[in-house]
């Protein structure tokens, strides 16, 4: 074991450096986890995906793109023993690209078992252990939080190494590179008097999108209703980014166009191709309004 010469002092960088090192040496995963999912997952107390969001081919968050001028959602979920402590940090390099934040995510019971949903900001390290005494969810085996990534509007366009890092005695690492697109979202005042209604929390988290997408398809005014109250708010704000950047450039993606010829949205959303894409159809057509401008 490597031995820290006395009298050194690790920089941040340096310890930053160094955890990566201790990571990539902690060996393969056991009963502690940390894993990323798009924000359309939602994952249970239980570290299952919420019956209404699963698919049959879940994306793979490996190297997202990120817009500019724009905020970018991700849930993260950790698993450790019952009664074990550990900390949750994120971290970025190169560093002061990106601005990240960390909300816990509160379940709600409904009837099909236990949704995340209510957002309360975290410190970095984030503390926490399973189970989550407030919860109060009997046999809770998972927490949940949502890292949110703000990527300012002047940002180069490059690639940004994210690690999200879970301590528990060794560190456990899930790594993701952003990439930083030319896509960027218009400039904007967010109004946070005038809310509108929000699909309930038992319903799918594409829902939460899904008023941005057909204002924008019916050749509707844009929306900036802001919020960061729950999971279906932050799903709600990223949509509307989303559709500024295909304002802006008066795009009409390709997943959309048959929309666009008969301006029906419900139909579409009642369709059996539509249940079986699952939530994450979303990110094709954000894919799609980045690389399109």
């Amino acid at each position: 074991m490597a031995v820290m010469p006395k009298g050194k002092v690790l920089t941040k960088s340096r310890r930053f450096t160094t955890a990566i090192i201790l990571a990539s040496l902690a060996g393969p995963l056991g009963a502690q986890s940390v894993a990323i999912y798009s924000e359309f997952q939602r994952i249970d107390p239980f570290g299952k995906v919420v019956p209404v969001d699963r698919s049959d081919y879940p994306r793979e968050i490996l190297s997202p793109e990120l817009a500019r001028n724009a905020h970018s959602s991700f849930h993260i979920a950790v698993q450790v023993p019952p009664n074990t402590s550990y900390f949750l940090y994120a971290g970025s390099n190169p560093a002061h690209v990106i601005e990240t934040r960390l909300f816990k995510e509160e379940f709600t019971k409904v009837d099909a078992g236990w949704y995340p949903d209510a957002l309360a900001p975290v410190r970095h390290p984030a503390f926490g252990v399973i189970p989550d005494a407030a919860a109060g969810i009997p046999g809770q085996t998972t927490r949940c939080y949502l890292l949110d990534i703000w990527v300012p509007p002047d940002a180069a366009v490059q690639r940004v190494r994210i690690e999200v890092l879970l301590k528990v005695g060794v560190w456990y690492i899930a790594p993701m590179e952003v990439r930083i697109v030319e896509a960027r979202v218009p400039q904007h005042e967010r109004s946070y008097a005038m809310r509108e209604a929000l699909p309930g929390v038992e319903e799918r988290s594409d829902s939460a999108a899904m008023e941005c997408v057909a204002g924008y398809v019916m050749g509707g005014p844009q929306t900036w209703v802001g919020g960061e109250a729950n999971i279906r708010d932050i799903i709600r704000r990223d949509a509307e980014q989303d559709m500024a950047i295909a304002r802006l450039h008066g795009q009409v993606p390709l997943p959309l166009f048959l929309l666009a010829e008969d301006g029906i949205v419900q139909w579409w959303m009642q369709t059996p191709a539509f249940h079986w894409s699952g939530p994450e159809w979303y990110l094709r057509m954000r894919d799609w309004i980045y690389r399109n401008p």
